[in-house]
């Protein structure tokens, strides 16, 4: 009897297991709450560049505490995940970024990059380390945050999104400084860049920091520090020329970038640059103050068929300004070559600003010209490309170019010596053309100012 209720039994069994697994299949787990932060009605906020001039007079040895009850909105821009940034983050906002003190590893699983935050910061402090401002606890061992304050003090507004992390590009390492406050300790992405060891050497060594350099295709170059407990630091600097994206810091007035993950380095090619190339920054050639190619990518004609205004063209690899002047110019390629289209028969003008010339003991210009020479009987001096540098005049030296020696939109390079007497912090450089000298129309391309 005893076996036959088991028999018996055994299909009440498989049906309850059954039933049982079919309800844990079906079963949905509750939603996760997004989170939120109201501001209180009567809330002050303040912006990171409000925030570094309110407590201006905080120092390494005299940090100050913030008595008054203002809150920061900001985004975490990068995050302890990869070992590379330790006990701390950095948030940013529109106006500028800046490091938090936190006494506290893997924060990256409660307050990951892209976080909106609002920061309560009275009874924080702004502490300097490096002659820079940081945030940190007046009582905290290195002005770090003890966690359960910094959770207490930093309130989530939604779940992490990176895509809203604001990111400037950069092809010229030398503009990285230019808005000192607005850049400083913010995300920034160098395009076409190369590392000078790349191949060569890891990131970073097994018993400290790695230091190695970055370089852009103007000479410039900036380092990249990466700690020996980053995730990736035992690998391989990468070859040829890529993107970088990184934290732009700064520590005792030197300017370095530090990556936030391997992830961040991305798209190089694999071909070492020629480090014999003219526009390295070597002792022979001198400081390349700027160096504009209109990008790398050809200029192409509107939906409607015709070239872009010069006002419209955004694709400046410098970082220089450019004003057409008389609203004449227009961006247009040719064979390849990008360039800045002259028209024949009127007065153009072309001005440069947003570059300093100070300190300099002399100043080479350089910049290609092609005619547009319609024929083999057409011909055009090349000395109708006049301009002025910081109101003194320079001139193109002569050289005709003809239609029947295959000149026809060939650019030939030029090189001016500027007056150092008329070199300023603020410079300003004007390309111009009269009506009555430019008859076939000129196109300008490839200016590059270095000075010694």
């Amino acid at each position: 009897m005893k076996l036959i209720h088991k028999i018996l039994s055994l299909p009440l069994l498989l049906l309850a297991l059954a039933f049982t697994t079919a309800c844990e299949r079906d079963y949905d787990m509750p939603p996760l709450n997004e989170p939120s932060f109201q501001l209180p009605a009567d809330a002050e906020t303040i912006t990171i560049a409000e925030l570094r001039t309110k407590y201006a007079a905080a120092t390494s040895s005299a940090p100050v505490t913030i008595t008054d009850s203002l809150f920061l909105k900001a985004r975490i821009s990068g995050d302890d995940r990869s070992g590379n940034i330790y006990k701390q983050v950095y948030v940013q906002d529109e106006t500028g970024g800046i490091s938090f003190l936190v006494d506290q590893s893997s924060v990256y699983t409660d307050y990951a990059a892209g976080q909106e935050v609002y920061i309560d910061l009275k009874g924080l402090c702004i502490s300097v380390y490096g002659n820079e401002q940081q945030i940190g606890h007046p009582d905290g061992y290195l002005y770090r945050t003890p966690y359960e304050d910094f959770e207490e003090h930093v309130h989530k507004n939604g779940w992490p999104d990176e895509n809203q992390l604001a990111v400037k590009d950069f092809s010229n390492i030398s503009r990285l400084s230019d808005d000192t406050q607005g850049n400083k300790f913010t995300l920034v992405r160098l395009t076409g860049v190369h590392f000078a060891e790349g191949g060569k050497e890891t990131f970073a060594e097994t018993d400290g920091y790695g230091t190695h350099e970055l370089s852009d295709q103007y000479g410039n170059t900036i380092d990249v520090r990466t700690s020996n407990y980053a995730d990736f630091a035992a690998e391989t600097l990468p070859v040829g020329t890529g993107n970088v994206i990184a934290i732009l810091g700064r520590y005792n007035g030197n300017w370095q970038l530090t990556l936030r993950s391997i992830d961040d380095v991305y798209g190089f090619d694999g071909t070492a640059p020629d480090d014999s190339d003219d526009n390295d920054d070597d002792d022979s050639e001198g400081t390349v103050i700027f160096y504009e190619t209109m990008g790398s990518t050809t200029v192409t004609k509107d939906d409607s068929g015709y070239w872009p205004y010069l006002s419209n063209f955004t694709a400046w690899a410098s970082g220089m300004t450019f004003t057409d002047v008389n609203s004449t110019l227009s961006a247009r390629a040719v064979n390849g070559q990008n360039n800045i289209w002259f028209p024949a028969s009127k007065a153009n003008d072309l001005s440069i600003t947003g570059f300093s010339t100070a300190g300099y003991s002399s100043l080479t210009l350089t910049y290609e010209l092609a005619a547009n020479l319609y024929n083999d009987t057409g011909e055009q001096d090349a000395a109708a490309m006049t301009g002025t540098f910081n109101g003194q005049a320079f001139a193109t030296p002569s050289q005709v170019l003809l239609g029947s020696n295959g000149d026809n939109n060939k650019f030939y390079t030029f090189t001016v010596e500027l007056p150092v007497s008329a070199a300023s912090a603020s410079s300003e450089l004007h390309f111009t053309t009269s009506a009555t000298a430019n008859t076939t129309g000129l196109r300008l391309a490839n200016i590059k100012l270095v000075g010694k």
